[in-house]
């Protein structure tokens, strides 16, 4: 019985310490309900297991905004999209069929090829 007292007590530390972990790097402006600082004190204060609870069910960050971290590594706020670092502000990456000068550039390397195996270059067998 002491086995299973020790694996659920080091269960329920390690689900408290990744919650405190989860409100502490969550965004501020993402935390649902409470301000992150009383997120902070709920969670470190509250009891082992109503406190993360609490913060999982009720605290923590949902949605698209809570999934996708942004280059810099933080999870992007309310005004995500806005800006000159918005995705769709820059160009979108075209496939290399759609790149004119690419094809070109296949072009005369398949032509070279064809004319250097119908006329070998002088020194190669």
């Amino acid at each position: 019985m002491l086995f299973v007292d020790g694996l659920v007590s080091v269960a329920l530390l390690g689900v408290w310490v990744y919650t405190v972990l989860s409100v502490c790097t969550s965004d501020k402006t993402a935390v649902r309900r409470l301000p992150k600082w009383a997120w902070v004190l709920v969670v470190v204060l509250g009891m082992p297991l109503l406190g993360p609870a609490l913060w999982w069910w009720l605290g923590r960050p949902v949605g698209p905004a809570a999934a996708r971290p942004t280059r810099a590594g933080r999870r992007p706020g309310p005004d995500i999209g806005v800006g000159p670092d918005d995705n769709r502000t820059r160009a979108a990456a075209a496939a290399p069929d759609d790149d004119a000068e690419f094809l070109a550039a296949l072009r005369k390397r398949a032509q070279e090829q064809r004319r250097n195996q119908e006329n070998p270059p002088a020194g190669t067998s």
